[in-house]
C-alpha cells in the first residue's frame, strides 16, 4: 500500500448500504475517516460541508446516470472541484460499453469496478490521494 491516511476523510457515495458498510470498515481500518452518503443529493450535500479529501461515488444509484452528474457538479462547484473522485460500479456486468474517466463527460480521476477487493482500494485511495498533493485545511484560501 501506498502512503498513510494520516487523518484523511472519505466520502464514500453508494446507494447499496451492505456496499457502504463493507467498504467503510476496510477504509475505517486503513485509518480513514469515512463519512457516508446514500444517495447523489447527499453526496454532493456532504461533498461541500465536509470538504472530503476524497469520495468514492457510485455510477448508477437512484438513477442510471446519477454519478455521472453527481461527478459534474461536484467539478462545477469552487469548494469541491479539486477533490479526487473514485467511481465505482458494476454497470460492465450489464452494459457491454467500456467507460473511462473523461474531462467532460465523466470527469472523475479514477474507476474501478465492483466488487472491488480490498487491497486494491486501499491502494488506488493511496494512490489518489497523493497524486492530488496536499489540500488546504478547510476554510482557508487555496
Amino acid at each position: 500500500m501506498k502512503g498513510q491516511p494520516a487523518g484523511k476523510r472519505i466520502l464514500l457515495v453508494d446507494d447499496d448500504p451492505d456496499f457502504v458498510e463493507m467498504n467503510r470498515a476496510v477504509l475505517a481500518e486503513a485509518g480513514y475517516a469515512v463519512i457516508a452518503a446514500y444517495n447523489g443529493a447527499q453526496g454532493l450535500k456532504l461533498a461541500g460541508s465536509e470538504k472530503p479529501d476524497l469520495i468514492i461515488l457510485d455510477m448508477i444509484m437512484e438513477g442510471r446516470k446519477a454519478g455521472l452528474d453527481v461527478s459534474r457538479a461536484l467539478r462545477k462547484a469552487e469548494p469541491t472541484r479539486s477533490i479526487p473522485i473514485v467511481m465505482i460500479t458494476s454497470v460492465h456486468e450489464t452494459v457491454p460499453v467500456h467507460v473511462e474517466p473523461d474531462p467532460v463527460w465523466l470527469p472523475v480521476d479514477l474507476f474501478l469496478e465492483k466488487p472491488v477487493d480490498p487491497a486494491l482500494l486501499l491502494d488506488t485511495v493511496a494512490g489518489a490521494l497523493e497524486a492530488a498533493g496536499p489540500r488546504p485545511p478547510s476554510g482557508s484560501a487555496p
